[in-house]
């Protein structure tokens, strides 16, 4: 899973803190059944460089961030509207995500 993480562009979107509580455990796996072993199980922070576009994408895949931003763009075409405010700040963005990962054995 992954989980991304606030940029300093974000804050041009007017989104304040950009970690939005959606009460969903990224790092939550089947540690607990009975009939696997933990194996590998870790988490890791990566750096990603991304366009205006993409980065218009990936925070308007999260339902609270789309909310929010809809909110502050009242307009038809709200990607458009994202990207272009993003793309006015910079043409790429450094964006930061964690990934959580587990690998178990069976038995």
């Amino acid at each position: 899973m992954t989980e991304p993480q606030g940029t300093a562009v974000v804050a041009t979107l007017g989104l304040g803190d950009d970690r939005v509580a959606s009460g969903y455990d990224h790092a939550a796996n089947l540690s607990d059944w009975d009939e696997l072993s933990p194996d590998l199980v870790g988490r890791e922070r990566l750096g990603l460089d991304v366009s205006a576009e993409d980065l218009a994408d990936v925070l308007l895949a999260d339902s609270n961030r789309y909310a929010a931003l809809t909110a502050r763009f009242p307009v038809r075409d709200v990607f458009s509207a994202v990207a272009g405010r993003v793309g006015q700040r910079t043409a790429r963005a450094s964006l930061a995500a964690d990934i959580y990962f587990a690998r178990y054995r069976v038995g």
